[in-house]
């Protein structure tokens, strides 16, 4: 055996005690290692490919020019071997080392297509303001100034390839360049291309709806989007949503068009051909459902709330605590079980948004509500006889150290995948979140019903900041209470327990996270950077959207300007959750406060993002025991 071949054994064999040789214990809480970590657990026992389509870790098997994916980009390798031995890691966005050389942030592919200077090779992607181009050339276009020619036309850089991407979520129009499987859209449907350059350019016209020629294949009237599901017998193909005229949403396992028997499930459960990603919903368009609880409430003298007038009325004229503040209309009432849940923002005469308030209705007359004004911020609690309790919050620094990276796990909680995403009737990634109490902090609280409320309440709060950021693609739902003897204090101890603390009932209700609540504590709360538990106090109402922004990934205040959007905003006059938590937005420079300042910075500050790509992972934790019903708003 030659030298090269021993080497790869080697490390063959090296990979495989690496990845097979540890023991984690349940308790333990930390995700899989980052994809720049020299942790051993990035040793991939399925060899990646090594290109920028199936990119492959940091510390698997390379050879020269095999591209790597960290968490800033892709790097190609300059060495045999593994970057374990030796520590050979990835250098800063946009430097070259001994061992790699970068190459770029995106993948340059349809699905992840580069930016103009990105660094580019060959037939890669990138998108500009007008479409998609393919490069021509190695190297960055911003070294050279290579730039993109008007739209619809060559030049020796680059090859203009359309507007539109092609495919069902990005159709191209019928004139626009294609290649063989773009998808494009006509008045009739979706055709699928089966040759190169343009259809005006011969007059390849669309055959009619149903029929395929020399130049398309019908691919059916619906673009099989939750947005646009396709009908029972429509064309079909892996990954397409149906349900059209049906209250279920269906995913298709197969290509084509469905048997005469090949019928959707009946009883919620997934079949040979269909998959259900959501039941219970609208057949049709259906306006915001008013709230059927509000006039349940209870207005006595002395309440500061007159929660009726305020959710059915928009008025604040009658509640005391909200006295010279005007109310935005509530967000769309979302109803679960006994309980209805809403929030709104509140504006000053001036017409500036100064604070918010959320809302949990109880069928029986009670409420529980967290208001944030220019001069109350905490919660207000209301019973059954309209007796209300007012509890400002304890006032925390929320810039003080409150996360923990986690450092090992149970083997079977790193194993994350898309088959148990959960999703609304939208397509909404939900990430389901069960909160666990100490017996102590449910008393303090006032109860079972109460703790129920205030659950439901501190997750609305998060949903909050993702409405009023723009983030649609993901939202939290509770799915229950688990309450343990134990008076457990808020700390990191706590928090590494949380796991096995309400194991059981995480399980049993499919809980992609765990948020713990503690009767009291130093700090409003503490989370695991990137994964699945935080550890709240319970007197903290504010400290849950924080905690949770850790959860999916962010940080603090981004003080040093680093090359990185996972932090949090202060604009001077606006803080966001994760940067002062003060106002009721995760950082965005795609939003502006009443000043006219951005809530964010595209480089430094983008939370937003950062809750858009992680949307699916955070789903992915566990399965619901069933499908989702209807739409989270």
């Amino acid at each position: 055996m030659n030298f090269y071949l021993f080497f790869i054994f080697f490390l063959a064999g090296l990979n495989f005690i690496y990845a097979s040789g540890i023991a984690f214990a349940q308790e333990s809480v930390s995700p899989a290692a980052s994809l720049d970590s020299k942790d051993p657990r990035v040793i991939n026992q399925v060899q990646a490919a090594g290109t920028y389509e199936d990119p492959r870790g940091w510390a698997d098997l390379t050879v020269p020019g095999a591209i790597h994916k960290g968490s800033t980009g892709f790097f190609e390798s300059r060495f045999l071997g593994s970057a374990l031995i030796g520590g050979k890691p990835f250098p800063p966005a946009g430097q070259d080392n001994d061992s790699w050389f970068w190459r770029g942030r995106h993948a340059g592919l349809y699905s992840d297509p580069k930016n103009w200077g990105d660094w580019s090779y060959p037939s890669a992607i990138h998108k500009g303001d007008n479409g998609y181009y393919e490069s021509r050339f190695n190297g960055s276009a911003a070294t050279s100034n290579l730039y993109f020619p008007p739209t619809g036309q060559n030049n020796d850089y680059w090859h203009w390839l359309g507007a539109h991407i092609g495919t069902f979520t990005d159709p191209k129009s019928w004139s626009e360049q294609t290649r063989p499987g773009a998808i494009h859209k006509g008045d009739s449907g979706f055709f699928e291309s089966r040759f190169t350059g343009s259809a005006a350019a011969a007059n390849k016209y669309f055959p009619p709806a149903g029929q395929d020629n020399n130049n398309w294949f019908w691919r059916g009237a619906h673009a099989g989007t939750f947005q646009d599901p396709k009908s029972w017998r429509e064309f079909s193909y892996i990954g397409a949503i149906h349900g059209a005229g049906n209250s279920k949403r269906l995913e298709s396992k197969f290509n084509g068009v469905a048997g005469p028997t090949d019928y959707y499930p009946t009883n919620n459960q997934d079949n040979a051909w269909w998959k259900v990603r959501a039941i219970d919903c609208p057949i049709n368009a259906l306006a915001a459902a008013p709230s059927h609880f509000a006039e349940k409430q209870k207005h006595i003298p002395g309440a500061q709330i007159d929660m009726t007038a305020l959710v059915t009325e928009s008025s604040t004229r009658t509640s005391p605590l909200l006295q010279g503040l005007t109310l935005v209309n509530f967000s769309p009432w979302h109803r679960e079980e006994n309980y209805e849940v809403a929030s709104a923002m509140l504006m000053n005469e001036r017409r500036d948004k100064v604070g918010s308030i959320s809302v949990v209705l109880n069928k029986e007359g009670s409420f529980y509500a967290l208001v944030e004004s220019p001069t109350f911020r905490g919660t207000i609690h209301s019973n059954i006889k309209g007796e209300q309790t007012l509890t400002p919050e304890k006032p925390h620094d929320y810039m003080e150290p409150d996360t923990v990276k986690p450092d090992t796990m149970d083997l079977n909680e790193q194993m994350i995948t898309t088959e148990n995403q959960d999703v609304d009737c939208n397509g909404t990634n939900i990430v389901d979140v069960m909160a666990g109490f100490s017996q102590a902090a449910v008393n303090q609280i006032g109860g079972w019903t109460s703790a129920v409320e205030f659950a439901r309440l501190e997750i609305e709060t998060a949903n909050v900041g993702l409405r009023n950021s723009r983030v649609k693609n993901v939202r939290l739902r509770f799915v229950g209470i688990a309450i343990v003897p134990e008076d457990f204090p808020m700390n990191g101890e706590t928090l590494s327990r949380l796991s096995t603390l309400f194991a059981p009932e995480a399980q049993a209700v499919g809980a992609d996270m765990i948020a713990g609540f503690a009767r009291e504590g130093r700090g409003g709360g503490i989370a695991y950077l990137d994964w699945r538990y935080s550890l709240q106090a319970i007197d903290s109402p504010t400290a849950y959207r924080h905690e949770v922004g850790h959860n999916a990934g962010g940080d603090h205040c981004n003080t040093g300007g680093t090359d990185d959007y996972k932090f949090g905003y202060n604009n001077g006059s606006s803080r966001t959750f994760l940067c002062g938590n003060s106002s009721p937005y995760y950082s965005t420079p795609r939003v502006s406060d009443s000043g006219g300042r951005p809530l964010g910075n595209a480089r430094t500050a983008d939370m937003a993002r950062l809750w858009q790509e992680r949307a699916i992972k955070m789903s992915s934790y566990q399965k619901a025991p069933s499908p989702i019903s209807g739409v989270f708003p």
